[in-house]
């Protein structure tokens, strides 16, 4: 199953610049995704209209409707809600994140892009912004480990658990029977508690699910909580290596997510973290038709996404 996933052909640069390669094709997308099933003003449910364009270039529809005549703009209300970039650099940075298996760094992007580093990477927040927002409305079931861990801690201060400069996170997969990851979850929290664990299950864990973990007191949580069936081993005890063997899924993936971050992107703010999180997920959680990834990722940006300007994303990340 592994190889099969892994040797995916994806969509060739080529291909998509063929399909998205001018500001018209890549609105004429963008259209179809938004109208395809039928025009509907915003302000009157009006459905005839004609096409125009602002000053600025961009498209919109004018709704027909007597003592209407309101400007219907395409981009208002997606991903791309006052953008000023061509649409086809978005479309671009897109491909790079969604078709890369390690996604693409700032710099990179910067280079590829022939935009401002500033302006790489507030881009990128926007699109992890959006892969996060439909992140938040799925749940793991059935078969789950789930573990703590930390990123950072590699600067002056105290050492081990507590520390000032680590960053406290849980992880947990979603496995079939052999134990073969499917969909993974990653979230910060202040600390390991049970109200933190707690909270993490209400947000990502399905009710009914086994759930397998290591003995930290804060995942006693599934043993008195009725909602799930809890099955905790004790690492020091017994055979460590079958220990180990029975959450092989979560430590490869918590090792993969380190060195997606560190490789990558050497190193990020905590601020933006469960951002970094969210784009690993979106990715993997959809390894399975890559072709798909970034039709599926536009569809979001058009229908699901609360339009946010690259300001906010900056100074008032969660």
């Amino acid at each position: 199953m592994a190889n099969k996933i892994q040797k995916q052909r994806g969509i060739s640069l080529i291909d998509f610049l063929e399909n998205f390669d001018s500001e018209e094709k890549c609105e004429r997308y963008l259209e179809k995704l938004k109208w395809g099933k039928g025009f509907s003003c915003s302000k009157c449910g009006g459905t005839e209209y004609y096409r125009s364009k602002t000053k600025t270039n961009r498209l919109f529809y004018r709704c027909k409707s007597r003592n209407c005549n309101h400007r219907n703009h395409l981009l208002v209300g997606t991903m791309f809600q006052a953008t000023k970039l061509p649409l086809k650099k978005w479309f671009l940075a897109i491909y790079f994140m969604t078709q890369g298996k390690k996604g693409i760094s700032t710099l990179d992007l910067m280079r590829k892009l022939n935009v401002k580093e500033d302006t790489a990477r507030l881009m990128k927040l926007k699109i992890m912004a959006v892969m996060e927002s439909r992140e938040k409305t799925s749940q793991l079931e059935n078969l789950i480990q789930i573990d703590d861990a930390y990123y950072g801690g590699k600067h002056e201060g105290k050492a081990g658990r507590g520390s000032e400069n680590k960053q406290a996170f849980l992880a947990a997969v979603s496995t079939d029977e052999k134990g073969h990851s499917l969909k993974v979850k990653f979230a910060t929290l202040k600390s390991f508690t049970k109200e933190g664990v707690a909270n993490f299950a209400k947000k990502f864990l399905a009710k009914g699910s086994e759930i397998y973990s290591d003995a930290l007191k804060a995942f006693n949580f599934f043993s008195e909580s009725e909602d799930y069936e809890h099955q905790q081993t004790n690492m020091s005890k017994g055979n460590k290596k079958e220990n180990h063997q029975k959450f092989n899924s979560i430590n490869t993936l918590i090792s993969n997510l380190k060195s997606f971050i560190g490789g990558i992107h050497h190193s990020v703010s905590s601020k933006y973290l469960n951002k970094y999180f969210a784009e690993f997920q979106y990715r993997f959680n959809r390894r399975f038709d890559l072709k798909a990834l970034p039709e599926r990722f536009f569809y979001t940006a058009v229908h699901y996404c609360e339009p946010s300007t690259l300001y906010n994303l900056k100074y008032q990340a969660a």
